[in-house]
């Protein structure tokens, strides 16, 4: 159940609301769930983060399901937004993100480039890409629609370069990118991280809904971050925070790594009836699935105590 509502609630929540509040709650069943609302012009010029950390006992894992174009939002409006995420971190936040759902979108401006959706393109936010399962082999793969790449935007922080540069040698399955013109490899990687993203159901408005997208990808993710920060609680340590450095820096990865897929690439704006083959899915981090998809256990271990003199993967967020 809801704990509690702050902000803007309508009449009638939307589906992605729903797809939220009902896979955060069925997975961490025994989290206090907190609904926030708020619209899309609020988040991008910071307003929610300051809800947030003006609201006492606010709980400290947000799911996230909004995504746009870097290029459709500009400049001003994301270096803005970034700093009110920056903030966040260090205040002990985390945030999950859907990586979106057009692949690595089309540049609306110009359709034979690729492009990030932001806020999952921050550095300060952990992306979740998307993965279904093969339904041959049983195995899971990249959802072929989900959201991944590279910012047109933000440099590749220092955590993840080793990871891009592993996947750079690896040469399987890139885009065409004359002269590094139609994507920038030495910019911020997307996404972090995976989890299911086709297909589920949703109860909304008296029926229930087939759903799919990372908006179903980044809750799943959040729900286990949660159930991590209380064992962390119940062991004298504090919130995970800024969580992407700790989660690149594990030794025995987050679960498992997805090997099979590709991601094709769409438009939300213009470049209408066109689309391109994204990424594929290879070993290690791959734009399409990031790090692989997670396996409480390995995921416990890893973040558990890290940050605490009994871990032997330390980090600081």
């Amino acid at each position: 159940p809801i704990r509690k509502v702050i902000g803007e609630v309508t009449s009638k929540l939307s589906v992605e609301s729903a797809i939220d509040i009902q896979l955060l709650t069925s997975i961490a069943q025994n989290l206090q769930t907190w609904y926030f609302g708020f619209d899309g012009a609020d988040f991008m010029f910071g307003s929610v983060v300051d809800m947030i950390m003006g609201t006492p006992g606010a709980p400290k894992i947000f799911s996230v399901s909004y995504a746009v174009p870097e290029v459709v939002l500009g400049d001003f409006s994301i270096q803005l937004s970034n700093t009110a995420l920056m903030k966040l971190g260090l205040g002990g936040y985390t945030l999950t993100v859907c990586a979106g759902d057009t692949g690595p979108v089309l540049d609306p401006n110009r359709c034979s480039l690729f492009n990030a959706e932001f806020p999952a393109s921050s550095p300060y936010v952990t992306s979740v890409g998307g993965v279904s399962i093969n339904k041959t082999s049983a195995n899971a793969q990249a959802w072929m629609k989900g959201g991944g790449g590279f910012s047109t935007f933000f440099k590749q922080p220092p955590f993840q370069k080793q990871h891009v540069q592993a996947y750079l040698k690896q040469n399987v399955g890139m885009p065409p990118n004359p002269d590094g013109f139609r994507y920038n490899v030495l910019n911020r990687a997307h996404p972090d991280v995976a989890a299911i993203s086709a297909y589920s159901k949703v109860a909304f408005n008296g029926n229930f809904w087939d759903v799919a997208g990372t908006s179903l990808a980044a809750p799943e993710f959040a729900a286990l971050l949660g159930m991590i920060n209380v064992y962390r609680y119940q062991n004298g340590l504090g919130a995970l925070g800024a969580v992407n450095q700790a989660l690149y820096s594990l030794e025995n990865g987050i679960g498992h790594d997805i090997q099979e897929g590709t991601s094709y690439a769409t438009s939300r704006f213009g470049c209408d009836n066109q689309y391109a083959t994204g990424f594929q899915a290879v070993q290690g981090w791959d734009p399409v699935t990031g790090l692989g998809t997670p396996n409480f256990p390995t995921l416990l271990k890893g973040l558990g105590h890290i940050g605490s003199t009994n871990s032997t993967n330390t980090t600081t967020n």
